[in-house]
């Protein structure tokens, strides 16, 4: 919080969101991000990042028993961004580690998914990122914002059923199996937004 208020008081161009993890293997951690930017912002922004590890260094980093740092490109044509201005209460985060043999039929699956969704007025909205550089790949991240525990409850109909009315039975069965025959494996935890933590 209180490098955070550093950050305030040079006047960051960047603001930085900070969610406390709150299920699945990482429960306790922090995890802190900053959205929005094109590649060439960080090279903009590396004067700043000298002096914000001058303070972030010896002020935050005795605390931490691990750090990693990744980053994520959105991808645009499947995801379904909602209208709010600031984040939701929880954060549902789904990893999926894609087959590198499987890439393009994921992402064309996932293309797809999202045209029939809006054509269906689907209510939930949902971002894909791409992980570019930091860690185990092939890697998409499917963030959905949940404004309570409550919005985990099953709806009426299943995704697969949405997809049925918006597209076909036969085409709703491809998409998905697009997506879970190209999927090595998945991992999910909730995040819980730290408006206390975060630099807006």
């Amino acid at each position: 919080k209180k490098h955070f208020g550093w950050h305030k008081a040079q006047k960051d161009s960047f603001a930085w969101l900070v969610w406390e993890v709150i299920s699945g293997d990482n429960i306790g951690d922090f995890v802190a991000g900053t959205f929005g930017h094109n590649w060439k912002d960080f090279d903009a922004h590396a004067k700043f990042d000298e002096a914000d590890n001058a303070d972030f260094i010896p002020n935050v980093l005795p605390f931490i028993d691990k750090i990693s740092l990744h980053y994520y490109a959105l991808v645009p044509e499947a995801s379904r961004l909602s209208d709010s201005q600031q984040p939701a209460p929880l954060c549902q985060v789904t990893h999926y580690y894609v087959k590198p043999s499987g890439i393009v039929q994921f992402t064309d699956a996932l293309k797809e998914i999202k045209v029939a969704l809006d054509k269906a007025n689907y209510p939930v909205h949902s971002m894909w990122y791409r992980l570019v550089s930091g860690g185990e790949g092939p890697l998409y991240v499917l963030v959905t914002e949940r404004n309570a525990w409550a919005d985990l409850e099953p709806m009426a109909k299943t995704l697969e059923q949405v997809l049925a009315e918006a597209t076909s039975p036969s085409k709703a069965v491809e998409l998905m199996s697009a997506v879970r025959d190209n999927t090595r494996t998945t991992y999910s935890e909730m995040l819980q937004f730290r408006p206390d933590l975060s630099y807006l």
